[in-house]
């Protein structure tokens, strides 16, 4: 057993798939639920759910999400609360007509 004022830190890397949120999420919860209970914190990389490179920022907007509220955030809060970790990473947001790279912590 860990004593309390451990904490084990991971990254995580993956295939991240072009604007496919969805699979890249299902991609997140069965990579995590291999180390469930081992690591508290998690460490994403950017743009972990839509994929990095985008031929325009207008192509991007499309798949932005609003934070907290976005389909991103509440998934990984789920996938957090069944694993018992923290993550972290950065998503594409939109708020009023703007687009943001904007790290998010979601954790139980």
């Amino acid at each position: 057993m860990r004593e309390v004022n451990e904490m084990i830190i991971g990254s995580l890397q993956m295939n991240v798939e072009k604007r496919d949120i969805i699979k890249n999420l299902d991609t997140i919860e069965k990579l995590i639920s291999h180390s469930a209970d081992s690591v508290d914190l998690v460490v994403m990389p950017e743009l972990f759910s839509t994929g990095y490179f985008f031929d325009s920022a207008s192509e991007l907007m499309e798949i932005a999400e609003e934070i907290p509220n976005g389909y991103t955030t509440n998934r990984l809060i789920e996938i957090a609360k069944n694993a018992n970790c923290h993550f972290v990473g950065a998503i594409a947001e939109k708020e009023n007509g703007h687009l943001y790279i904007t790290a998010i912590v979601a954790g139980p």
